[in-house]
């Protein structure tokens, strides 16, 4: 099997494995039958599209990605994917292709402003506790603490767990 352009792999919990390809704008899933075909896609309609935001527009969604680079899976088996494009870090529940958290973004999936400080349609801004530039490695702690790799502001970002964002 030849993936192009593979940006990050992890395992999850059940030691099915997953592939971001930040160049087309998604991430696959293969479970672990063993199979060199992708169950699930997260950010495209389908296994041929590849524009970011699933139309190639500027308004990310809950079910879109935009340059995928990280990857962790908690105990529970939820994925959480760093966006670089849309300056966010998604995390899809086990088992489902439509996010269900946005970190970075004060909890909103249409937005993608780097350094979001929630200020209104504009975005941008100053950097906040609660805002991400281009999040790139992500890691997650035996607490399901998720460490992002914030590379826009060239620092490591703790998010506790169960945090809204």
């Amino acid at each position: 099997m030849c993936v192009p352009f593979i940006e990050a792999v992890c395992w999850c919990v059940s030691l099915d494995l997953c592939l971001s390809l930040a160049v087309n704008n998604r991430v696959l899933y293969y479970g672990t039958s063993g199979s060199v075909t992708a169950s699930m896609v997260y950010g495209q309609a389908d296994y041929v599209s590849t524009q970011a935001n699933r139309n190639g527009g500027t308004t990310p969604a809950a079910n879109s990605l935009s340059g995928p680079v990280g990857l962790a899976v908690d105990s529970s088996g939820n994925l959480y994917v760093a966006e670089f494009g849309n300056h966010r870090v998604l995390m899809f529940a086990s088992g489902q292709t439509i996010a269900t958290r946005v970190y970075g973004q004060y909890g909103s999936f249409t937005s993608n402003y780097a350094n979001n400080n929630n200020a209104g349609a504009s975005g941008g801004g100053t950097a906040s506790a609660s805002s991400l530039n281009n999040p790139s490695g992500l890691a997650l702690d035996a607490s399901n603490n998720l460490y992002v790799s914030d590379t826009g502001r060239c620092s490591c970002r703790r998010l506790h767990a169960g945090s809204p964002h």
